[in-house]
């Protein structure tokens, strides 16, 4: 996990942080109007479902790991940010996902 920190404290952190470590891609939903997820970067496995704060321009913000794993529009891992932190709340249920997004509500 990473150190929580006040965000000023974690900039030494993250670019200490060794592109080797960031070998994990997630896709994080982000309450913005976006087309889809962003691509970040993790030293350690992130399930779909958990909240995490990412960097997005000059703040930070907080998301929801949306999948993980496929490389659907590749971006070369020395490009991507790394998370800033896996944030201690439970993750969204199972069945909650983008499988289900294009569910038809019954």
């Amino acid at each position: 996990m990473h150190p929580r920190l006040p965000a000023f404290a974690r900039l030494p952190y993250l670019a200490a942080m060794s592109l080797d470590a960031l070998q994990n891609r997630l896709h994080v939903l982000l309450p913005l109007s976006l087309k889809g997820p962003l691509d970040y970067a993790s030293d350690t496995p992130v399930p779909p479902g958990s909240f995490v704060r990412v960097p997005l321009g000059g703040r930070e913000a907080t998301g929801v790991v949306w999948e993980s794993g496929d490389d659907r529009d590749p971006l070369p891992a020395g490009q991507l940010k790394p998370i800033i932190d896996v944030l201690d709340a439970p993750p969204l249920p199972e069945g909650t996902g983008p499988q289900s997004a294009a569910a038809p509500l019954v």
